[in-house]
């Protein structure tokens, strides 16, 4: 079960159990008394656990409301068919594109097969599903997967929602992935459907408002990608994932790195040789994405490549 789901289930459990532990105090009745606080006890043992524990395998829930859903009885078949097909390519064409670079308008997917998911359980008190990766390819795609079911998660959560912060997460994709979302979105939209996903520590509900305001800037928003040639400035700030440069012309630049140029750095570091690359004239190159959304227009950059001062490009 996803970790999020299970801890909400004891905590409301353990709830449960103070409240009948106060009802048997009050009542006098000592056997009841016992019972559960060794029940209490239990409980608190096991949230302890799960708290410190990691989920080997990636995972994620998605649970459905709105007009394809009776209740918590079920889901109109043809409705969840098609919204779990397209959350599966969601899932394969990020996962691809993490893998392999940005994908081309056409042709077969890459490695998709590797990022299978399999439902493993049905989503208990409502009407979804938890779905992980097939166990026989966790050992080499573990982190990967997770990663690709994390940053589809969080663009689902976001893109429908107030202000401009939803181009961040959906910069990270191309345009066949986006395609994906809009025909996720429109599934659900059409469908007259509303949206929960868990995963990890997150829990997000979308209301079929966001999911309609998330289908149309899907369907309008495009991505593009080009690198930069050799720019001259100074490192002025890093982390193990993110720069500052300065160049000699224009503002300051911020963004992520490859994990070229972090190793780079790393090893400068631990080699007490910083001096050499921090503060200090170099020249650098950037992979520059620009999201656009009718006058939305952002740009978001990646420290690709330090020169080596071998003074080749």
């Amino acid at each position: 079960m996803i970790k999020q789901l299970r801890l909400q289930g004891l905590r409301a459990d353990l709830g449960a159990a103070r409240t009948m532990l106060a009802g048997a105090e009050k009542a006098g009745d000592p056997v009841g008394m016992l019972q559960f606080q060794k029940k209490i006890d239990a409980l608190e043992q096991e949230l302890a656990e799960l708290a410190g524990a990691t989920d080997k395998l990636a995972k994620v829930a998605v649970f459905f409301g709105g007009r394809p859903v009776i209740g918590s009885r079920g889901v109109d078949a043809e409705f969840a068919s098609k919204a779990m097909d397209s959350f599966q390519k969601l899932v394969s064409r990020q996962f691809a594109r993490m893998e392999a670079g940005d994908l081309g308008s056409r042709g077969p997917v890459p490695v998709q097969g590797e990022a299978r998911l399999m439902i493993t359980d049905v989503a208990r008190g409502s009407v979804g599903f938890v779905l992980e990766e097939a166990p026989e390819q966790s050992q080499m795609v573990e982190t990967e997967l997770a990663v690709a079911i994390e940053q589809i998660s969080d663009a689902i959560s976001r893109l429908g929602g107030d202000g401009d912060e939803w181009a961040d997460t959906i910069e990270q994709f191309d345009d066949r992935v986006v395609a994906c979302l809009k025909e996720f979105f429109s599934v659900l939209d059409e469908g007259g459907a509303t949206f929960r996903i868990v995963e990890g520590s997150r829990d997000r509900e979308v209301s079929h408002a966001e999911i309609s305001r998330a289908r149309s800037r899907a369907d309008l928003t495009r991505i593009a990608q080009e690198q930069t040639g050799w720019i001259e400035g100074q490192i002025v700030g890093f982390t193990s994932k993110s720069f500052e440069f300065a160049p000699v012309a224009g503002e300051k630049l911020t963004g992520r790195m490859d994990p070229g140029p972090a190793r780079l750095l790393e090893k400068a570091g631990m080699q007490h040789e910083l001096d050499k690359l921090l503060f200090t004239p170099t020249r650098a190159k950037f992979q520059v994405r620009t999201v656009a959304n009718g006058s939305l227009i952002r740009r978001y950059h990646t420290l690709i490549a330090i020169d080596d001062r071998s003074g080749s490009d």
